[in-house]
C-alpha cells in the first residue's frame, strides 16, 4: 500500500500485493470510490506528509489558507477515504501556531496515538522559525506538550524549517 499527499490535501491509496480482483500499483477503488480523495480546507490547501497509524486511518499533514494566514492543516481519513468525524469533529484540525504563516511539512505518529506535526512558523516574515504542535488521537492540541500543544523555536540567526519528524 502507498499513500500520497499533493495540492488540495490529497491521498491516493494503491492496491498492495495479494489484493483480490486488481494488479499491484493500480488504485484501490475501496478508498474513496475511485481510488483517491482531495479535501479543501481554506482558500488554498497543500499537503505535505502522509502517515499511517496503527488502525489504518490515514493522516495527512499540511497547510491551508484560512482568512488570509496560512495554518498548519491536519486531516484524517478512515481506511474507505472518508473524512474520520472522530479527529477534530470533522476530520479536519487548523493550527494557528504563530501570528505569521504556518507551514506543515512532516508528520509521525507517537507509539501512544498522539500525532505530532512540525514545519515553519512566521513564513514570510523576518525569521522564519520551527514550529511543531501535538495532538491528541481525538485530534485537540495537547496541552501536555508545552502549555497550549505547539511551540515554535530557532537556532542561530537564521530561517529554520523543519521538513522531518521521526
Amino acid at each position: 500500500m502507498a499513500v500520497t499527499a499533493g495540492l488540495g490535501l490529497t491521498a491516493v491509496l494503491l492496491v498492495g500485493v495479494g489484493s483480490v480482483g486488481a494488479a499491484p500499483g493500480d488504485l484501490d477503488t475501496t478508498f474513496s470510490t475511485d481510488g483517491k480523495v482531495t479535501t479543501d480546507i481554506g482558500t488554498t490547501d497543500a499537503g505535505r506528509a502522509v502517515a499511517i497509524q496503527s488502525d489504518g486511518k490515514i493522516v495527512v499533514a499540511g497547510f491551508a489558507q484560512i482568512s488570509g494566514t496560512y495554518e498548519f492543516a491536519v486531516v484524517r481519513y478512515g481506511t474507505d477515504g472518508t473524512l474520520d468525524s472522530s479527529f477534530s469533529s470533522d476530520g479536519i484540525a487548523t493550527i494557528d501556531v504563530s501570528s505569521g504563516n504556518d507551514l506543515a511539512y512532516a508528520i509521525a505518529i507517537q507509539s501512544d496515538g498522539m500525532i505530532v506535526v512540525g514545519g515553519a512558523t512566521g513564513v514570510g516574515g523576518a525569521n522564519t522559525e520551527f514550529g511543531v504542535a501535538r495532538l491528541t488521537s481525538s485530534g485537540v492540541l495537547d496541552t501536555g506538550f508545552s502549555t497550549d500543544g505547539k511551540i515554535e523555536f530557532g537556532v542561530g540567526a537564521g530561517d529554520d524549517v523543519l521538513t522531518g519528524l521521526a
